[in-house]
């Protein structure tokens, strides 16, 4: 460009300097806004993976408890010792059988299938029995529950891994009972039509599997094996809901601390006390509830500050100060989530209150 005397003009070189100042000041309040959105959005990102990964271990824990009793008759409810410190009777076959701290073994038809008949027919003890839902089956069952207003029938058990022959169509399955019954919830019934004995709607299930949720230094685990499997520690025989390990390569995630506690309801002269425990192996037909927290903590994208020795955090996971409620933290290092559930046993409430009348 020239001037009014003919030259040409130019930027000087502060001119340039200030600009590229500016320039550079654009950009970089530009990044820094990128930085922080990005930060947030990977901070967001890991906070909803922890909850997810925590709601789904509740969830699943919770489903196979809420089921404690569904399938159960009173005679196996009433089999264990009421007092601490006696000797259960027939303990193979009561519905909680472990009920202690860090350690909870019950039996449950969660993950065996459960739908409603839709007919049935023949004389009894020989029925067929049409069901809704075939997808929820499969050959490999060894034995069915039928549950009624009289109460819980189970057909004969099959030797393990033959399984009835089940026939679909159409969405729905058909079996048919062979030599009759396991158990039966009445007597006497023989030759009355078994659309009367077993109408519409009734609700039918697979029968108890014996789920164990331990945990262990870390680690947590929820599992099923079938009610009558002996060996209690083969893994091949195991079927895995949560399987939670600690030292999981690569894994960002530690669980630091789990509680269980139940709710035991016991009467005390005229009057019915509940209170929360953490070890009711002796009262396990007194429990009514339970409830289970953890806590899981990340290190995700955490800065590395190193060991912090000032005040400890303490986080509680219940918060009304109950034995092994709380745990302290001095780990800046970590993002500490806490996760909880209570869950209502209405079912084995039900079978205790079939007891009482």
């Amino acid at each position: 460009m020239k001037n009014k005397n003919g030259s040409l003009k130019a930027f000087t070189i502060i001119e340039l300097m200030v600009s590229i100042f500016i320039t550079m000041i654009v950009i970089a309040s530009f990044y820094k806004l990128y930085d922080t959105s990005a930060k947030a959005e990977r901070s967001s990102a890991i906070r909803v993976s922890v909850n997810l990964l925590g709601e789904q271990m509740l969830d699943t824990i919770s489903d196979s408890v809420r089921f404690i009793g569904l399938n159960s008759k009173v005679s196996d409810f009433n089999t264990y010792p009421k007092e601490p410190n006696q000797v259960a009777v027939n303990d193979d076959t009561t519905i909680i059988r472990t009920a202690q701290s860090g350690t909870f073994q019950f039996l449950s038809p969660y993950g065996g299938p459960i739908t409603k008949l839709k007919e049935a027919s023949g004389t009894y003890p020989n029925c067929t029995f049409n069901i809704y839902n075939s997808a929820a089956l499969n050959g490999k069952i060894n034995s069915f529950y039928l549950h009624t207003q009289d109460g819980v029938f189970e057909t004969k058990r099959k030797a393990v891994g033959t399984g009835y022959t089940l026939t679909y169509s159409n969405y729905e399955a058909s079996f048919t009972t062979e030599n009759g019954f396991e158990s039966a919830a009445k007597d006497g019934l023989d030759g009355t039509e078994c659309k009367d004995v077993f109408p519409a709607g009734t609700l039918v299930s697979g029968t108890d599997r014996r789920f164990t949720l331990k945990y262990d230094n870390g680690s947590l685990y929820l599992y099923a094996q079938d009610k009558t499997e002996t060996d209690e520690d083969s893994e091949v025989k195991k079927t895995y809901m949560v399987n939670f390990k600690q030292n999981e390569a690569g894994q960002t995630y530690a669980m630091p601390w789990f509680t269980i506690q139940y709710l035991i309801e016991t009467l005390e002269s005229t009057t019915l006390v509940r209170h929360w425990v953490t070890d009711a192996q002796g009262y396990r037909k007194d429990i009514i509830a339970v409830r289970f927290g953890f806590i899981l903590t990340s290190t995700k994208d955490r800065n590395k500050v190193g060991t912090y020795t000032g005040d400890k955090i303490t986080y509680c996971i219940f918060g009304d100060g109950s034995a092994t409620d709380c745990e302290e933290f001095d780990n800046p290092n970590e993002t500490v989530y806490v996760f909880r559930r209570v869950i209502y046993l209405s079912n084995h409430r039900l079978l205790k209150d079939s007891i009482s009348k």
